[in-house]
């Protein structure tokens, strides 16, 4: 089996930032359930690029940090740059696996992730490993390291088990919003 495309995106304006930290484990993981995963800052590469990247990929793992309980506004640009489905053509999203985290200053801001989910799902068509991630400042060490990397590993190898799940069954992949 040839090992599948992950592209991670971490959307925090702060390098190597706990985001970065997430989407690394969750990206680590892939790449030990076959998956040949590529870390990408949002904040160094030109979104059209991100977007052609997110296109040619197998799987995705969308990271960004919760502001005012949303996710940042690095990432929403790019979801507003990402072609939604047509008629005619499928968009970079629709029907595709999508991994999202998000990290967070208190436990108060979990359900922020709904909203991302929602969009991902709703809007694009991708296929969302649930629940997805949050992480508050409690789950990293004064290090910086996850706590515990269990939840990380699970959404990166369900993530590559979806995309392999979709190349057995192309049903998976030609999932479309409704438009």
């Amino acid at each position: 089996m040839s090992p599948l495309e992950v592209i991670g995106i971490d959307a925090s304006p702060a390098p190597s930032g706990r985001t970065a930290i997430a989407v690394r484990a969750i990206l680590d993981a892939a790449g030990r359930s076959g998956g040949a995963p590529t870390l990408v800052r949002l904040a160094e590469v030109d979104t059209s690029e991100v977007v052609e990247r997110i296109a040619g990929a197998a799987a995705v793992v969308l990271g960004s940090p919760v502001y005012r309980a949303s996710m940042c506004a690095d990432l929403k640009a790019l979801l507003d740059a990402v072609p939604r489905s047509t008629d005619d053509e499928a968009g970079p999203l629709a029907g595709k696996p999508v991994a999202v985290l998000m990290t967070g200053s208190t436990e108060h801001h979990f359900l922020a992730i709904s909203q991302l989910r929602d969009i991902l799902a709703g809007f694009f068509g991708a296929w969302v490993v649930p629940p997805g991630l949050y992480v508050s400042h409690a789950g990293f060490d004064e290090n910086g390291r996850l706590h515990s990397e269990d939840h990380a590993a699970t959404q990166g190898a369900a993530l590559v088990a979806l995309a392999r799940a979709g190349e057995e069954h192309p049903e998976l992949g030609a999932v479309r919003p409704q438009i």
